[in-house]
């Protein structure tokens, strides 16, 4: 992923879960910023990540809470600058 392109992170699920966290870096990322856009379809759950950069390399989940308990998707995000891929 070049710097200021998006990233797009979809995690599917098998059943409607009670709960979608998304986390980086094992945090939880905060909903209210201006730097993700957090969409819901039914049991397809999105994270995109706005214009990347250099901050936004790490390890990205989808954690899904449901009935029976929690389950996880992992992505990883690397960046580097234009012109280097």
């Amino acid at each position: 992923m070049e710097e200021s392109e998006s990233a797009t992170f979809v995690a599917e699920t098998e059943d409607v879960p009670l709960q979608i966290n998304w986390l980086k870096d094992g945090k939880p990322i905060k909903e209210s910023s201006a730097k993700y856009n957090f969409t819901a379809d039914g049991k397809r759950y999105t994270l995109q990540i706005l214009s990347c950069d250099s901050n936004d390399i790490g390890q990205y989940q989808a954690k899904a809470i449901g009935k029976k308990g929690e389950t996880f998707a992992a992505f990883s995000l690397n960046v580097v600058p234009p012109g280097d891929l």
